[in-house]
């Protein structure tokens, strides 16, 4: 037998998975809110010229490149999701005979097309 299983036929079969992305999420989006916030601050009270002297260090890049990473997964997940469920509409059209059992089982064997 052949089992292809190049994807799992569902990402969260039980619910609670959804939590710990959802959490996942929740911490993207907190540094991401904290990194805009942070930029404002530095923006309203020193200008925007600012940004780059007063802002721009490694920590902070280091947290724009997470954000970014972290927006990158959520984007090649959400279109994983989309190609998965193709996948699985196509499986089942593969599945669907495109003759009348009937009619092998009566020895008539010809394909409909």
């Amino acid at each position: 037998k052949i089992f292809p299983q190049s994807q799992f036929a569902d990402w969260h079969d039980p619910w609670y998975y959804g939590i710990y992305d959802g959490i996942w999420l929740a911490c993207v989006f907190y540094i991401f809110c904290g990194e805009l916030v942070e930029m404002w601050s530095v923006v309203r009270l020193k200008g925007c010229t600012a940004l780059f002297t007063n802002y721009v260090n490694a920590w902070n890049v280091v947290d724009w490149l997470t954000v970014l990473g972290g927006f990158s997964i959520v984007i090649t997940f959400l279109s994983s999701i989309e190609m998965r469920n193709e996948l699985n509409r196509l499986m089942e059209q593969l599945g669907k005979p495109t003759f009348d059992l009937n009619e092998v089982a009566e020895g008539n064997t010809q394909l409909r097309r």
